[in-house]
């Protein structure tokens, strides 16, 4: 094949791509939450559950690349539904007490690739959620939150262009918690 054939097949192929207005767009019916994080503006797709163990509510929020792969994930587990200001702290969702907690998490490749884990700052100042409502008719749970976490010191860092420490501010959500 001559060089102006694979030439123009490539410029076509380039072209065809960098025009795809078909890029991934997140779903935000089902929730938002949007902070300012590490100084820029932050927001993610959301999904609220009530606790399998009956324990409050879990609530993650993730962030998608252009082409829908998973790059953040902000999880918080074990959220009463009363208002009130509640500390965070490291915890399980999993665990059996009424600890309510926090986890940031990065994710590369695909987004099936666990990155980086970060651990929250267990300081009432430093990580907190202000639960504001929790409407039963129609599952909407509302509030504000502000976070910081630190890279799990056992696993270590994994990519080092994130960085060593992950700070929430301003931080408010709403999630529709599924049946």
């Amino acid at each position: 094949m001559p060089v102006i054939q694979k030439l123009s097949i490539t410029i076509l192929l380039f072209i065809s791509i960098a025009c795809n207005k078909d890029r991934f767009k997140p779903d935000y019916t089902n929730g938002k939450a949007t902070a300012i994080r590490n100084g820029k503006h932050w927001e993610g797709q959301g999904r609220g559950t009530e606790n399998n163990l009956g324990i409050g509510l879990n609530m993650y929020y993730d962030v998608f690349n252009e082409y829908g792969e998973l790059r953040q994930r902000l999880a918080f587990s074990k959220i009463p539904k009363i208002s009130g200001v509640i500390p965070l702290f490291i915890t399980s969702s999993q665990s059996e007490d009424s600890i309510s907690g926090v986890r940031f998490t990065t994710f590369s490749h695909d987004g099936d690739v666990v990155e980086d884990r970060y651990l929250v700052v267990e300081n009432f100042e430093k990580s907190n959620i202000t639960v504001e409502s929790y409407d039963e008719s129609t599952r909407l749970f509302t509030g504000r939150f502000k976070a910081t976490f630190y890279i799990d010191p056992v696993r270590g860092k994994r990519d080092p262009n994130n960085p060593d420490t992950v700070r929430f501010e301003v931080g408010a959500f709403e999630v529709r918690i599924e049946e």
